[in-house]
C-alpha cells in the first residue's frame, strides 16, 4: 500500500468502524480523543461551504442534530487506527499553529501541503473515485461511492452484528430511531432467515404433525 493510500485507509477504516459523518471525522482533533477512557468526543464538525461569495473551511460547535453531540466508546480496533494516524501526522511537516475557529491539532490533515489544514471533503471523494478507477486489475470491481455510503454500511453492519438498536442510535447520533430502521438497514434474505432461526430455537416450535 502506498503512503497516500495508507493515509486515507485510516480515515475509511474509522468511518466504517464508527459510522461518523465525514464532517465529524475530518473535524476530529487530538483533544477530542480520550485514550485514558477510550472514547471519542463528538461536539463539532468541519464544514466547507460558500460564505459571502467565497468557499471556505469553518468548524462550529454542534452537529447535524442535538443527538449528534455524543461520546463514542472506542474499540481496540478504533483505538489502534487513531494511534497510527496520529503517529503519521506527527511525522509530517506542517504549520503547528494553524487554528480554525479555535480548533487545532486536526487528526486528518492534508499530507501534501504544509498548512495544517484538515483534508477537504472533495479530496476524500476524489480519492474514493481514484480507487474505483483501478478496477481493470481487480477480479471484484469496486463501485464509485461517497463517504456517506460508508456511514450507511457501518450502520447496517452494526444491525447485522446484533447490536442493540438504542446503542446504535447513540453511536450514530440519530435523533429518531426510525432513521436507522427505515433508511440505513438493508438486510438480505440470508440475514432475515438467520434471525428467524433464532426465533425458532427460542420458542422451540414443533409442527403439530411431527
Amino acid at each position: 500500500m502506498s503512503k497516500n493510500g495508507k493515509y486515507f485507509f485510516h480515515l475509511y477504516a474509522l468511518l466504517l468502524a464508527t459510522g461518523l459523518r465525514i464532517g465529524e471525522a475530518l473535524g476530529l482533533t487530538i483533544d477530542d480523543i480520550d485514550f485514558t477512557n477510550n472514547q471519542i468526543n463528538i461536539n463539532h464538525q468541519l464544514h466547507y461551504r460558500r460564505i459571502d461569495g467565497k468557499t471556505q473551511f469553518y468548524c462550529d460547535y454542534g452537529t447535524k442534530t442535538k443527538a449528534g453531540m455524543r461520546i463514542i466508546p472506542m474499540t481496540e480496533y478504533v483505538r489502534a487506527i487513531l494511534i497510527e494516524q496520529i503517529k503519521i501526522v506527527n511525522e509530517l511537516e506542517f504549520d503547528k499553529t494553524f487554528e480554525l475557529n479555535g480548533f487545532k491539532n486536526f487528526i486528518f490533515i492534508s499530507n501534501t501541503s504544509k498548512t495544517g489544514k484538515p483534508l477537504y471533503p472533495s479530496n476524500v471523494r476524489r480519492n474514493m473515485k481514484s480507487i474505483s478507477s483501478k478496477n481493470e486489475n481487480r477480479d471484484i470491481k469496486l463501485p464509485i461511492i461517497s463517504p456517506h455510503i460508508l456511514r450507511y454500511t457501518a450502520c447496517t453492519r452494526m444491525v447485522e452484528s446484533g447490536l442493540n438498536i438504542k446503542a446504535i442510535q447513540s453511536v450514530m447520533g440519530h435523533r429518531d430511531i426510525k432513521m436507522i430502521l427505515n433508511l440505513y438497514t438493508h438486510l438480505d434474505n440470508n440475514t432475515v432467515r438467520n434471525e428467524l432461526s433464532k426465533l425458532h430455537a427460542y420458542a422451540k416450535f414443533t409442527p403439530f404433525f411431527l
